[in-house]
């Protein structure tokens, strides 16, 4: 493995197939730990893995560390469930439009003009 930003760098793997899919070619290796594990070939080319080096980070650990809690708190509002929803406001208007209130509070049911 020539990819040097992968824990497998250096290691020699077993091979097992080639496969083609519409994101690249893929080995499928066994891994040390005896898992199966799909490897981009361009990984284990020296030639291209040798392409990249090291330079100056792009990101400051600060904006990291920024994301990361963004992520944090978006995780725990997203884990508080679905039946967990936010509350409409409340009208003073019945949604009944039928329904009308007696003198004595309670409430009773207005008849449709027939036809309607």
């Amino acid at each position: 493995m020539h990819y040097r930003w992968l824990a497998l760098h250096g290691i020699s793997l077993q091979c097992q197939r080639r496969v083609s899919l519409p994101d690249g070619e893929y080995f499928h290796c066994e891994l040390p730990d005896g898992a199966m594990g799909a490897i981009p070939v361009w990984m284990t080319d020296p030639v291209t893995c040798a392409g990249f080096s090291l330079a100056e980070p792009l990101v400051s650990v600060e904006a990291l560390t920024n994301l990361r809690a963004l992520l944090d708190s978006l995780r725990s509002i997203c884990s508080a469930g679905p039946g967990i929803k936010e509350e409409e406001p409340t009208s003073h208007k019945q949604a009944d439009s039928n329904a009308s209130e007696d003198g004595d509070g309670s409430r009773s049911r207005r008849e449709e003009p027939s036809g309607a």
